[in-house]
């Protein structure tokens, strides 16, 4: 019968990995899918349009926000396809987007015919 050369050894091998490697760095925690973590600036913000009702701007508030988050850039483009399955077709989207531009949060910058690109000028990541 072999004996296991590593049988018994298992803590000395632990701390010499760690003097090599160093502590484990902790993790971050992560998000559950399909949650948007929307920053108090931007909720301040949506609560001060002129239309309490425009569902659309805080639908395209929260998408702009999950863009951000998940590509962690500036400036995204928006296109019309996930807005139109979350109830918002491509007039009211742009009424949306002149809101929150009038709000102070975003830029939009218009490309012919092709999706117009966001950029932040509240800071959407915290």
């Amino acid at each position: 019968m072999v004996e296991d050369p590593f049988e018994g050894n298992l803590d000395i091998l632990r701390e010499a990995g760690e003097a090599v490697l160093g502590a484990p760095t902790p993790r971050a925690p992560r998000r559950k899918p399909g949650y948007v973590v929307l920053p108090a600036d931007w909720l301040a913000a949506l609560y001060r349009t002129p239309n309490p009702a425009s569902r659309a701007a805080w639908v395209v508030a929260v998408r702009l926000v999950e863009l951000f988050q998940i590509q962690k850039v500036r400036t995204v483009m928006l296109a019309n396809g996930t807005l139109t399955t979350r109830g918002v077709g491509r007039w009211r989207k742009y009424e949306a987007l002149r809101e929150l531009e009038g709000l102070g949060l975003i830029i939009v910058a218009s490309h012919g015919r092709q999706a117009v690109s966001i950029t932040w000028l509240v800071d959407p990541l915290g």
